[in-house]
């Protein structure tokens, strides 16, 4: 079976954080190019296969390392894990544009509303205030650490006995049997 890749589409963040704004609904072009952020989600459109399971987002600048400061990030690496499997599913993009660290922060998080982990070389405090709040738990990875090593790593905490955070994440998108 071949997998095919879809574009999502667009997500337009407005400077007050709201979803979303048309560009016409903006008084002037400066304006509207000033307060927009784009952020793009490409995933693979395969079956998916049943079973618990948790989407996980990779900070990245070469899609095999965990090894971007997460506001710097431009490219978050989606990931479905499960205790057995994982596979990848897609590829969050972040075009921030202007000065505001709040809209960058934003816009990251909207991208990612779907992860439930998102591993990071780095993260400031507010930015992983943030994902917190929406319940998306950011975690520090070693430096230069692959993405795959990342994988195997949370497949045998999901194995064993994981902790409560994580197994309400797993049951989050549960997907019936």
């Amino acid at each position: 079976m071949y997998a095919s890749a879809r574009f999502l589409g667009f997500l337009d963040i407005a400077k007050n954080g709201s979803l979303p704004f048309r560009k016409s609904e903006y008084p002037c072009t400066a304006l509207r190019e000033k307060a927009m952020i784009r952020t793009r989600r490409f995933e693979i459109a395969a079956e998916r296969k049943r079973g618990l399971a948790v989407k996980v987002a990779f900070a990245s600048t070469d899609r095999i390392h965990v090894d971007e400061h997460f506001g710097r990030a431009e490219e978050f690496c989606i990931w479905e894990v499960g205790p057995e499997e994982a596979g990848f599913t897609g590829v969050v993009q972040v075009r921030a544009e202007g000065d505001d660290e709040a809209d960058r922060i934003e816009a990251r998080c909207a991208g990612l509303e779907a992860c439930a982990l998102v591993y990071v070389a780095q993260i400031g405090g507010p930015a992983a205030a943030r994902l917190v709040q929406k319940k998306i738990h950011p975690i520090k990875s070693k430096e230069q650490e692959p993405i795959r090593d990342v994988i195997v790593k949370l497949q045998e905490v999901l194995k064993g006995n994981p902790p409560p955070w994580l197994r309400k994440a797993m049951l989050k998108d549960e997907r019936p049997v």
